[in-house]
């Protein structure tokens, strides 16, 4: 019984050492005898985490680059697999830590497999701190600051801007639109492998993705690299990025697509336009785009009226 409650407590220390980037006493722990070696180390108490997470997963999506570095160095496996199939890179890319993602491309003596795909299992959803909508825009901006020099380092160590989640179909790009990050889909669509018009399970392109979380940043680099405003999906019967920017009342989007080009007489299965989503929602600020040019139209047609009655007067 005492054994196991100073096994318990030496693993609760490791823990806690990692979580705070303890480097030395990460490597304190692992040199004691009393510690299971090797690999054994490595991934103690796997029961505990769900996801099946080895210690370096954790220090990975931590941001704890020494960590990183002790761990492999004492024997662990960078190219494992946690329950969902993602290795410790694919959490160093989602923490967002440039020198963890340095680190496990440095120390790998076989390079990690950068574009194994995660396994067609639900991973479950981790639920972002709310933060104030002020300060959203300037997060993101300095995440994606972040997350396109990691793109760049691994495209330039084989990583594949192609590859899609087993599940729904997603590309990197889709993903990177749902979050705005807007520079690391630049350098993605830069390298030339990934498709703009790339479509998931029910269809939807990436500039879809950018429309529906109001991403304009995103929407831009999607334009400039010749997304097709017309492409529709099949969850809303083939409703385009214009439907989905006037059922989101984002007028910046809005006005963007239409100077781009959208067709805003584009109809959706049922024979909707994107007016007739602004007309379904009456307090929507785009409206404003259709009943400016009705009213222009108005204007216009009673001049031609009061030209024809001039006429028909003078006869």
């Amino acid at each position: 019984m005492a054994d196991q409650k100073a096994k318990k407590s030496k693993k609760d220390t490791l823990f806690i050492a990692l979580r705070r980037g303890n480097a030395e006493k990460v490597g304190r722990i692992l040199d004691n005898p009393e510690v299971p070696e090797g690999e054994e180390a490595v991934f103690a108490d796997m029961d505990a985490d769900t996801a099946k997470n080895s210690l370096l997963h954790r220090a990975a999506r931590y941001g704890h680059a020494a960590v990183v570095k002790i761990l492999i160095e004492k024997g662990a496996d960078p190219n494992k697999n946690n329950k969902f199939g993602m290795t410790p890179l694919h959490h160093a890319a989602v923490g967002g830590d440039l020198q963890v993602v340095e680190e496990l491309l440095r120390c790998c003596q076989e390079k990690p497999p950068l574009h194994r795909q995660e396994e067609d299992n639900e991973a479950p959803e981790e639920k972002p701190e709310e933060q104030p909508k002020s300060d959203q825009k300037e997060a993101i901006a300095q995440e994606d600051e972040k997350r396109a020099k990691i793109a760049e380092m691994l495209l330039n160590n084989g990583a594949k801007a192609t590859a899609v989640e087993p599940a729904g179909q997603q590309t990197p790009l889709h993903l990177l639109c749902m979050n705005g990050y807007a520079q690391t889909a630049k350098v993605l669509l830069e390298a030339g492998e990934a498709d703009v018009n790339a479509v998931n399970k029910i269809s939807q392109t990436p500039l879809i993705y950018a429309c529906i979380e109001r991403h304009l940043d995103t929407v831009k680099i999607m334009v400039e690299f010749k997304a097709d405003l017309s492409l529709g999906d099949k969850l809303h019967w083939n409703w385009t990025p214009l439907h989905y920017a006037v059922l989101q009342d984002d007028v910046d989007i809005v006005q963007f697509l239409l100077d781009s080009g959208a067709d805003k007489e584009a109809k959706d299965e049922a024979g909707r336009s994107a007016l007739n989503v602004a007309d379904e929602h009456p307090k929507k600020k785009s409206r404003q785009f259709w009943l400016r040019d009705f009213c222009l139209t108005f204007l216009v047609l009673i001049e031609y009226a009061h030209l024809q009655a001039c006429q028909l007067t003078l006869r």
